[in-house]
């Protein structure tokens, strides 16, 4: 069975003063436009070579105006050794251009300062500017997982590990010029890993309920040199949704959404007693209500909250838990298929 496809993209980044920052300053970078393009063409093949066993190859390639033209390879393996279980494992690699901001020397953003935890920092927030001598970045991806489903019962378990090479990360420069603003750029990383486990288990409560769950452990996110920490990544996350066919048009969901405790960037300034602790936000849970409607047969409406309770979790830089993060917010959509 063979699947064919492609993608064409367009982005364009206009922000005459960037925030932080004041356009033409002198010294200072501010004035950003920045546009590109991008298009892929990608090819799989699912291939039958058994009954129980199905070998998928696949082949991507990426063209950017900025970063030329790259290949990716896919090949997956799944196995059914009986009719309730699932055995999987394969191999990828990937490929991900910088984006606009990134790459943009002329782009500024501005932490107040949980996003400033760089050697030299001492305070006072910090300005985060683009590079465009940025590299993309290319990842090989290892994942073998397996699953069980029984009458409406599921439970799965998957290894993964992801190697990068010139992952893109951001790097203090210093307090440039005798200023009192501490500087930082993106960069590439010369060598990345993403390593942890993946499970998730379905409950029918009923003929018309389901419990839907996930859990996910990192095992390891950093620099493979310096062995710091590459982004704010919790060890423990996971999802738990109950959805209720109420009928045949009608469907409602509750879901929480568990984040755990996230170092961040303590790790780097274990030592400094000004920004150690404050740097760790505790773990929390959000909730989301949603409702979705099949109008006909070719339209259906979705919407619903989320947040529900308006959790604000980020509360105070300078108390523990200064990570942004959404109040309430609605959501509705529409979809025509045919």
């Amino acid at each position: 069975m063979l699947t064919v496809g492609g993608q064409w993209q367009r982005q364009e980044l206009d922000n005459p003063n960037s925030v932080g920052s004041v356009a033409n300053e002198a010294g200072v970078v501010g004035l950003s436009f920045k546009q590109a393009k991008s298009q892929a063409l990608f090819v799989e093949d699912q291939i039958f070579l058994r009954d129980n066993l199905t070998l998928t190859l696949g082949l991507r390639g990426d063209r950017h105006d900025d970063y030329g033209s790259h290949v990716s390879p896919r090949a997956y393996l799944v196995y059914h050794p009986s009719a309730a279980w699932t055995l999987r494992g394969g191999y990828s690699e990937g490929f991900r251009a910088p984006n606009l901001r990134q790459s943009n020397e002329n782009f500024v953003s501005q932490s107040q300062g949980a996003g400033c935890g760089f050697a030299g920092y001492t305070g006072g927030g910090c300005s985060i500017r683009g590079n465009s001598d940025l590299k993309p970045e290319t990842s090989q991806n290892w994942e073998f997982g397996a699953a069980w489903e029984h009458e409406g019962w599921q439970a799965g378990l998957t290894f993964f590990n992801t190697d990068f090479k010139d992952k893109i990360d951001s790097q203090g420069i210093g307090y440039l010029t005798g200023g009192s603003n501490y500087w930082a750029q993106y960069v590439n990383v010369d060598a990345a890993i993403t390593r942890g486990l993946e499970a998730n288990l379905r409950v029918p409560l009923s003929r018309t309920i389901t419990w839907n769950n996930s859990l996910t452990h990192m095992l390891k996110a950093e620099n493979k040199t310096t062995g710091v920490a590459l982004t704010t990544v919790s060890k423990w996350s996971g999802s738990s949704v109950l959805d209720w066919q109420v009928n045949t048009a009608l469907g409602l969901s509750l879901g929480a959404e568990l984040v755990g405790k996230q170092m961040g960037l303590a790790q780097r300034l274990a030592d400094n007693s000004n920004f150690g602790e404050q740097r760790i936000q505790n773990s929390y849970v959000l909730y989301d209500l949603a409702a979705n409607y099949r109008i006909n047969q070719a339209l259906r409406i979705n919407a619903g909250v989320k947040n529900l309770f308006d959790r604000h979790a980020s509360g105070n830089r300078d108390v523990g838990n200064n990570f942004y993060l959404p109040g309430r917010r609605f959501f509705a959509t529409l979809t025509a298929s045919f």
